[in-house]
């Protein structure tokens, strides 16, 4: 470490000050990723080191009886990298509920430097699970409000790993002391192969050793393999990954050996979060532990009332309030939040359900008032039977009359900016012909949607084209939006066809061909994954043919029985 990093400490020399009566030494250093950046970052751009402070606070242990929980300290980054992150927001929008994922990022990395500019050196982040930042190809525009989320394995895997990507990308600046564990060897190679860093300037990835059968090797040879490993890369920042909770116990056993001469930073540990329900009992004493550690410098988290969410971002002040809102869709499209509670301590989940019921009588109030104030304007609306969802038919009788099953007004309204905000999605197609096997996979429709495709499907009648059973054979029409291309080529491959022999056909936008004209829509909604099988059976005829030259098509050979 460069000698202008050494500091005096701010404590007494008496013993009664200290958690454990023992004296610290007059000298400490500054090390980790404060000392990585100013020597390291500043020194490769050709600035002078920083002037630094005469003195500098260490904060005692975490969780020691009879002391309060003070902050731990780490770093101050100054002025010297304040545009290291992309700027951060202005006052007044700092702590907006992100509305999409540039938002959430943005936001994201401004938390990031707001809390280690307060000397935070351990970070808790947190995103919905399988949620697409579009680090990795498409939905780079996506929005945060959404109907459901794919929360297969699969995609919480990826979602983790651009999550941890746009963090390698804020830290390059640390170059080899910079250290991404992911929870197994899968993972940490997945995430070689995708980002292809430079292992001596860029980083390395790694994974958490194996918890080996014996107990006491458990307990004492796996910290220690860890802890080497992390010494002998020259960890300065580590960047831990979605880890499971006995990871999380080796994580804290590692953080109170190395105090803050290393900068560490959870993404997606789950570990805050009031009544919330784990798949394996948490440990009470643990998850304490590790909750008074590492401030939840970033956090968003879908509740279970529908686009309810939990927010929780570190301003440049210092100030980091809890959020409690709800997104919901205007016409156009547009998303709109309203904020239901803002509170210092995070809420619990009677809390935010009282936040809902509070916000909710004050909505219905607010229409009374203002239906009372202005009876013109609902006189001023459409008849029923003039909206788009309106089921065609007798109704409304002449005195007005229609059935109670009916839809009312307000959800009329609501069906009819739904449809106004939909758009249709660019959309490609090929023609193939698969065997019923094949079929029977590719029409699944986990399997279209995961691999976002729709299909038209015409089953082959017995002849030379087609057999019985798996032989039979069936003609099918293929469409998805051309970014992907690929995904719906490794679909097709692992089930034992190669897509990529047969034209692909762009589809006309204004097609007036219902199956068409309904899969743009549902693709434009990102409902991909529909399979239409006809109803008939089609006969493959051949030019020159009767069969062929019949402007009626071909004849069933039992037909004349069925008229």
């Amino acid at each position: 470490v460069p000698p202008h990093l050494t500091m005096q400490s701010t404590g007494g020399s008496s013993s009664s000050s200290r958690p454990h009566g023992r004296c610290r030494p007059r000298q400490i250093l500054l090390l980790g990723v404060a000392a990585s950046l100013l020597d390291l970052g500043l020194r490769t751009r050709g600035l002078a080191p920083l002037p630094l402070p005469t003195s500098f606070a260490v904060s005692g242990p975490p969780g020691v009886r009879g002391q309060s929980p003070v902050a731990r300290a780490a770093f101050d980054l100054g002025k010297a990298v304040s545009g290291m992150f992309g700027g951060g927001e202005d006052e007044a929008s700092q702590f907006a509920v992100p509305k999409d994922v540039a938002a959430l990022v943005e936001g994201l990395k401004s938390s990031t430097e707001a809390s280690l500019n307060l000397r935070c050196s351990r970070l808790d982040v947190e995103i919905p699970p399988a949620y697409k930042l579009g680090v990795e190809g498409d939905k780079k525009k996506g929005r945060l409000l959404v109907d459901k989320i794919n929360a297969d394995d699969e995609e919480v895997a990826r979602s983790d790993r651009e999550l941890a990507r746009v963090f390698v990308e804020m830290f390059l600046e640390i170059g080899p002391g910079l250290m991404i564990v992911f929870r197994n060897k899968a993972l940490a190679t997945a995430a070689r192969a995708t980002w292809k860093l430079e292992t001596k300037t860029e980083g390395r990835v790694i994974s958490f050793p194996e918890t080996p059968k014996s107990a006491f090797a458990a307990e004492v040879g796996v910290p220690a393999k860890f802890m080497q490993k992390l010494t002998e890369g020259g960890c300065k920042c580590l960047i831990v990954v979605g880890p499971y909770m006995e990871q999380l116990r080796l994580i804290e056993e590692i953080g109170n050996q190395v105090q803050d001469q290393m900068g560490i930073i959870l993404l997606n540990s789950r570990i805050h979060g009031k009544d919330r329900i784990t798949e394996k009992k948490f440990p009470a004493r643990l998850r304490a532990s590790l909750q008074q550690t590492y401030t939840p410098s970033y956090h968003v988290r879908f509740l279970e009332r529908k686009n309810g969410i939990l927010f929780r971002m570190v301003g440049a002040d210092g100030k980091a309030p809890w959020i409690v809102a709800q997104q919901k869709e205007l016409f156009g499209g547009q998303p709109v939040t309203q904020e239901v509670l803002r509170s210092d301590q995070e809420p619990s989940a009677a809390e935010i359900r009282a936040a809902f019921q509070s916000a909710l009588f004050a909505v219905v109030a607010f229409t009374a008032a203002f239906e009372f104030a202005m009876p013109t304007v609902r006189r001023a609306r459409k008849n029923l039977s003039e909206y788009q969802g309106w089921p065609k038919g007798i109704y409304p009788m002449s005195d007005g009359w229609v059935p109670p099953c009916y839809p009312n007004e307000e959800e009329l309204i609501e069906y009819e900016e739904k449809m106004n905000a939909r758009r249709k999605a660019t959309l490609v197609k090929r023609h193939i012909c698969v065997k019923e096997q094949q079929y029977e996979q590719l029409s699944k429709k986990e399997f279209a949607e995961k691999s976002e495709y729709s299909l038209l499907a015409f089953p082959i009648s017995e002849g030379d084209y087609s057999g019985e059973g798996d032989d039979k054979t069936y003609f099918l029409i293929v469409f998805y939006e051309p970014s992907k291309k690929s995904k719906v080529e490794r679909a097709f491959k692992s089930v034992g066809n190669d897509l990529t022999e047969y034209e692909q056909v762009v589809v006309d936008p204004d097609a007036k061909e219902d199956a068409e004209e309904k899969f743009m829509w549902a693709h434009g909604e990102g409902n991909a994954g529909e399979c239409i099988l006809s109803e008939f059976e089609y006969q493959v005829t051949e030019k020159g043919t009767a069969e062929y030259d019949d402007p009626w098509g071909p004849t069933h050979p039992e037909g004349k029985f069925w008229e």
